[in-house]
């Protein structure tokens, strides 16, 4: 709420209508009132941002004047894919570097993590990690196998691919089964997608 009156805050619960037919509360001494609204992927497939805006006042209060202009838009953030890069493959005992690709699915979002699970009892070089056209850190969880790059800069709609140096447990050629997931972002909202399945092979 804002008028030419400051602080300005309602006096009793102020309810206000939403377009989308919910309700939002300003209660009593606060400035402002927020509303979560949860949709099914069936009610966003395809959108680029979802608006909404105040129709009228619900109950409460009385206001010589009581503006309620302008819609708010929040960008609709679908979760991007990720794979395993070209080499999925070393032999037993040596160091390979393995890339991994997160793709957006919005347009308007940018990669900003992506996280291999499934790799205990491997090494991994952090200090190598590169990706193209950002900037990301490495961190690596050997006692629970979780490697997460984090990413910053990535360019809106762009792939990003990341790649660090690793080393499978030694004296085995057992493959690892690996799980990866990608984060991608749109100013505020944030979507990750379902772990994906993978495999890089140890040859004996």
């Amino acid at each position: 709420l804002t008028s030419g009156l400051t602080p300005f805050t309602p006096k009793t619960d102020l309810v206000l209508t939403l377009a989308n037919g919910e309700h939002v509360t300003i209660f009593a001494g606060q400035p402002s009132g927020s509303v979560t609204t949860n949709y099914t992927d069936a009610q966003i497939t395809n959108q680029a941002s979802i608006a909404d805006s105040i129709t009228g006042v619900f109950s409460g209060g009385e206001y010589e004047q009581l503006l309620t202009t302008g819609t708010t838009s929040v960008p609709v953030v679908y979760a991007p894919t990720v794979a395993v890069g070209n080499n999925v493959a070393l032999p037993e005992d040596t160091q390979e570097v393995f890339q991994f690709t997160a793709t957006p699915v919005s347009a308007g979002s940018h990669v900003t993590q992506v996280v291999v699970s499934g790799l205990t009892g491997w090494s991994v070089d952090t200090s190598t990690a590169t990706v193209n056209g950002a900037t990301v850190t490495a961190t690596f969880d050997s006692g629970g196998g979780v490697l997460t790059f984090s990413i910053s800069g990535a360019a809106a709609g762009t792939a990003e691919t990341v790649s660090v140096a690793m080393t499978p447990p030694l004296n085995t050629d057992v493959d690892a089964s690996i799980s990866m997931t990608a984060t991608a972002a749109q100013g505020a909202t944030t979507a990750t997608s379902a772990a994906t399945p993978g495999t890089i092979y140890v040859d004996a």
